[in-house]
């Protein structure tokens, strides 16, 4: 989705998109911008698979680089991000809005930059509405293994529904998490939503539109960031000239079916 979007705003301006594939290996990328730039190219567009710091040994001096999805832990490139803690504190208000109290929230491994912006969102929101957080509902695996994620998150949601008073929405750390949980508690005779809501982050549409119920979550802008990537590079190309900036793409709630209002 992030190329879909650097060639829409690429194909409006008449300019050819040039694509490299690094495997996430610092060498294959000097090669790669190496080429690119005997190429005489006006701009270059890095993007990652997830957001996270990258390190650049290149100058760039002559030819602009934007990040994507990615950011320089010294702020000398632009960079383009999605707002992470903007989204986890968005879906947080939605659901204590639809007057949820008891939420539990099963995050993503807390080394990744993506998880600690979503716990901040989802702190602050908690915070800001002035609902108590309960400590042992906020799970933080240490790593995630595909093997092991179903029988994982069964014994978590064991715990989590032992209370005499369970949560009555799951937070989940992305879709993927958010269809294990829904078939653990399918299997348990707990029905989504009417018992619970369950709440994904990502709208990873393969998932998110097919699963039943469909999932309510929130999107990763990964097109708009390509578009506003490709926008930059093309200003800065063109003689615009400014300080490195970054910049996020909120990311949007999507209401779908696996949330429902918190029974009184």
């Amino acid at each position: 989705e992030i190329v879909q979007g650097v060639q829409s705003v690429c194909e409006a301006n008449d300019k050819l998109l040039l694509i490299g594939e690094t495997r996430d290996s610092g060498e294959t990328f000097t090669r790669l911008t190496d080429r690119f730039r005997q190429q005489k190219v006006e701009a270059i567009i890095h993007a990652t698979f997830y957001h996270k710091p990258v390190e650049i040994k290149q100058a760039f001096r002559r030819c602009p680089l934007i990040l994507v999805n990615c950011f320089d832990p010294d702020g000398r490139f632009h960079s383009i991000l999605p707002d992470d803690e903007q989204g986890a504190y968005d879906l947080t208000k939605f659901l204590i809005s639809e007057r949820h109290r008891r939420i539990a929230s099963i995050t993503l491994p807390t080394d990744l930059v993506a998880t600690q912006l979503r716990q901040q969102g989802f702190e602050r929101a908690m915070a800001d509405s002035d609902v108590d957080i309960h400590p042992n509902w906020i799970v933080h695996p240490q790593r995630l293994r595909p093997s092991e994620d179903m029988d994982w998150l069964g014994s978590v949601l064991e715990s989590l529904l032992s209370s005499s008073s369970p949560p009555t929405a799951i937070m989940c750390g992305n879709d993927k998490m958010a269809l294990r949980v829904i078939m653990q508690l399918a299997s348990r005779g707990i029905a989504v939503p009417q018992e619970v809501s369950v709440i994904g982050f990502d709208d990873f549409k393969i998932i998110s539109e097919n699963i039943i119920p469909a999932l309510t979550t929130a999107s990763l802008p990964y097109y708009k960031m390509g578009q506003r990537a490709a926008e930059l590079a093309i200003e800065i190309a063109n003689g615009a000239t400014a300080d490195p900036v970054t910049e996020r793409c909120r990311c949007e709630i999507i209401k779908r079916d696996s949330h429902a209002p918190a029974m009184p």
